[in-house]
C-alpha cells in the first residue's frame, strides 16, 4: 500500500511539472512595443532579442498610452515631445545593449521611466503647490510659515549627467502664478500653472530670458514643462 500511495505520488507530482512545462511552452515570448521587423536601431534589435527588454519595453509603452490617455491636450503634447526625447536619449546611450551589462541598465532604465509615467498625475489640485517632475528634473513647492512660495528645483542630462542644476528660493506669489528670485543670485525663476502642468522659464534681473543661469552647469536648464506626481516618501 505504502508502494501504490508513493507511486501515485511520484505520478502526480510528474503531472504538475510536465503540465507546468506545456504551459510555459505554449506561452507565447513577450513583444516588445514596436514591429521587430522594422527594427531601425541596434536598440531596438537588442530589445527585440531579449525576452526581459521586451518586456519592459512593452511596460513602459502600455503605461506611456495609459498616461498620455488621461492628460488634457496641452499636457499630451508636452509628453509626447519628452517621450521623443526618451526615445533618443536611450538610442544615444544604449548602442550596445546587446552585452549583458547594458542590456541590464537598459532595463532599469525603461522600468524607471515606466515608473515615473505611472506617477504622472492627470487632473491635479490647483495651484503651485506640489511636487513636479519631469525628465530631467524635479520641483518642489510648498507654502513657508510666512505665505510665500518655497521652491526647491534641480535637474540634470537624464542621459549622462554632463549639466547639473541646483536651485532654491522663497518669494510671494498668487496661487497659479510665482515670480521667484534664486537664492545668492539675481535671477527669477517664473512659475505658471497651465492645466495639468507647471510650467518653469528662467529670467535675468531684467526680465529677460535667462539661457545660462550660474545655478546650472552648462548648457543646463530648468525650464520647461513639468508633471505633478505624488510627494516623495519621507
Amino acid at each position: 500500500m505504502r508502494l501504490n500511495r508513493t507511486a501515485r505520488r511520484l505520478a502526480t507530482l510528474i503531472a504538475i511539472v510536465a503540465l507546468h512545462g506545456n504551459a510555459q511552452a505554449a506561452s507565447p515570448a513577450p513583444r516588445p512595443s514596436f514591429d521587430c521587423a522594422r527594427a531601425s536601431s541596434e536598440v531596438e534589435h537588442a530589445i527585440c532579442a531579449d525576452s526581459r527588454l521586451a518586456r519592459a519595453d512593452s511596460e513602459l509603452a502600455r503605461i506611456y498610452r495609459s498616461t498620455l490617455a488621461g492628460l488634457d491636450a496641452p499636457a499630451a503634447a508636452a509628453l509626447r515631445d519628452e517621450q521623443r526625447w526618451f526615445l533618443q536619449l536611450r538610442d544615444a546611450g544604449y548602442a550596445d545593449a546587446a552585452a549583458p551589462e547594458k542590456a541590464e541598465e537598459l532595463r532599469s532604465t525603461l522600468d524607471y521611466r515606466r515608473e515615473y509615467l505611472g506617477q504622472i498625475q492627470a487632473h491635479p489640485a490647483p495651484g503651485l503647490a506640489g511636487r513636479w517632475r519631469n525628465i530631467a528634473g524635479e520641483i518642489e513647492i510648498r507654502r513657508d510659515a510666512k505665505g510665500r512660495w518655497d521652491v526647491q528645483a534641480n535637474a540634470a542630462h537624464p542621459l549622462d549627467g554632463r549639466w547639473l542644476c541646483d536651485a532654491a528660493g522663497r518669494d510671494r506669489g498668487e496661487a497659479d502664478t510665482a515670480s521667484v528670485h534664486v537664492d545668492d543670485d539675481d535671477s527669477v525663476l517664473k512659475l505658471e500653472r497651465a492645466g495639468a502642468t507647471l510650467q518653469v522659464t528662467a529670467l535675468n534681473a531684467k526680465g529677460e530670458r535667462l539661457t545660462m543661469p550660474d545655478y546650472c552647469g552648462h548648457n543646463g536648464s530648468l525650464e520647461g514643462t513639468y508633471f505633478a506626481v505624488p510627494p516623495a516618501k519621507r
